[in-house]
């Protein structure tokens, strides 16, 4: 499945800029498979006080964002799981620009 070929009715309008950004002719699964190790690298090389690191006082730590990617990969799992359940109990979303 490429990009081009996710419909806009498929994802929230919040996500259209992103969407459009990308190759349109990207696979997503293949995506999806050349990303992963380079975000293992990525965050197995890091010490544990670049770990600490925020770019500001007021901002996520590398660790709180690689906290918050684990916690969305888990509601996106449970999603699916759902889903493969048809179980057709309303989801809510996400709060955008939320303040954690």
């Amino acid at each position: 499945m490429t990009v081009k070929e996710v419909h806009a009715n498929e994802y929230a309008q919040l996500f259209t800029g992103y969407m459009e950004s990308v190759d349109q002719t990207l696979d997503l699964r293949e995506g999806m498979r050349s990303t992963l190790q380079p975000i293992v690298d990525f965050f197995s090389e890091l010490s544990e006080d670049q770990g600490d690191l925020r770019y500001a006082a007021d901002k996520w730590s590398i660790k709180e964002v690689f906290q918050h990617m684990i916690d969305t990969e888990r509601i996106f799992v449970h999603r699916l799981f759902r889903l493969g359940r048809r179980d057709d109990t309303p989801i809510e979303w996400f709060q955008s620009r939320s303040i954690y």
